[in-house]
């Protein structure tokens, strides 16, 4: 008697697990097949050597977020603080607060690799003798990409 309301809630619950590990299944499948239609298109037309080596040469270590991210929380020097930042392929933006702001772009072109950096707003001397600065920059070009390919 105990076995088969036993038996039949066992089975219930394994096949409404296969469902939901189904469903994640199918989701992943179809996000797999959006990244190779994405890849192929890519592809479609061009040099698939070239190709692929512009996508890998994007891919590097220097131009990962957290190298940069590394880069900057070592050249940042004591008495700087960051109250937002913000990082995309092309380009970083950093506002805060510093000891002395003028000197961060020197530091900021040399040590944490970013070029063109400049003050977005001029730096506002505050009453406790610290700066507000709001600083944008554009991050280095870690890989070459081959000539004629298109990024």
């Amino acid at each position: 008697m105990i076995a088969f309301p036993t038996s039949l809630a066992i089975f219930i619950g394994t096949t409404a697990w296969q469902a939901l590990a189904q469903n994640d299944f199918d989701v992943a499948s179809g996000a797999l097949d959006v990244q190779r239609r994405i890849v192929q298109s890519r592809l479609a037309g061009e040099d698939p050597g070239q190709s692929v080596g512009v996508l890998l040469a994007s891919k590097t270590l220097d131009s990962a977020n957290f190298a940069l991210i590394d880069r900057l929380a070592r050249s940042i020097p004591d008495g700087t603080f960051l109250t937002e930042f913000h990082i995309s392929p092309t380009a970083v933006h950093l506002k805060g607060r510093s000891a002395n702001a003028p000197a961060l772009v020197p530091i900021l072109e040399g040590e944490a690799g970013l070029k063109n950096v400049r003050f977005e707003s001029p730096v506002i001397r505050e009453a406790n003798g610290g700066d507000r600065f709001d600083i944008i920059a554009v991050r280095e070009a870690s890989a070459a990409v081959p000539e004629g390919s298109k990024p």
